[in-house]
């Protein structure tokens, strides 16, 4: 492991932010592999009479400008899932199938339209890390950091200061500053838009830092 890197083993299992770090990555982990299984059942559909060359279609699924977190490994099959995913209900009391293929299908179609919103999913990381924090917060920078990226993922995902809050108290993490990007967005809500604040690695390491500083 580098001196910067971030190892998701290394979280503390004892202390708040390993579960929600999990399932953040798990969220991309699950998008990339259903990205994967709709690109590689499109390009090699034998009822395609003109299949799609796998670049297209991975220019077409990632929306490659921008969107590089995400560029996916087509392959010439997929692996067999084991059973039918389903989510038990009890109103009323039976099961809702998921279908793979069809979710598989849709982020590759309409990825234009849902990468407005996995882009934003560290919105959720960090509104959870705060709500697990929430006694051991002081007015330490770090905390201070954490509390308005907390609100700029409660407020469409916009960076703003509108208690003037930090006139009092200093938000500062590593190179980022926010007193220096009220208005900014947060995170990333477009495959070709710019100018963010976070990239979807980031949340990951301001916890890191967190953990080892704070807790």
């Amino acid at each position: 492991m580098t001196k910067d890197s971030v190892d998701i083993n290394h979280f503390n299992r004892g202390k708040p932010f390993y579960p929600h770090i999990l399932l953040y990555l798990a969220t991309f982990h699950g998008i990339i592999e259903l990205i994967s299984r709709g690109v590689v059942k499109k390009v090699h559909n034998p009822k395609t009479s003109h299949p799609e060359s796998e670049e297209e279609i991975l220019k077409l699924s990632t929306k490659e400008k921008g969107n590089k977190f995400l560029m996916t490994a087509s392959k010439s099959s997929f692996t067999p899932l084991i059973g039918k995913p389903s989510l038990r209900s009890k109103s009323p009391n039976n099961s809702i199938e998921i279908d793979t293929e069809i979710l598989a299908q849709e982020f590759v179609e309409n990825n234009a339209y849902l990468s407005e919103f996995y882009l934003k999913a560290g919105n959720n990381l960090l509104l959870a890390a705060y709500e697990a924090t929430k006694e051991k917060h002081t007015h330490n920078e770090l905390w201070e950091f954490l509390y308005h990226c907390r609100n700029a993922a409660a407020h469409n995902n916009i960076i703003d200061d509108k208690h003037k809050r930090l006139e009092k108290y200093n938000a500062r993490w590593n190179k980022f500053d926010i007193s220096k990007n009220i208005g900014k967005k947060l995170f990333q809500d477009n495959i070709e838009s710019n100018g963010h604040f976070l990239d979807p690695a980031d949340p990951i390491r301001l916890l890191w830092d967190i953990e080892q500083k704070l807790l």
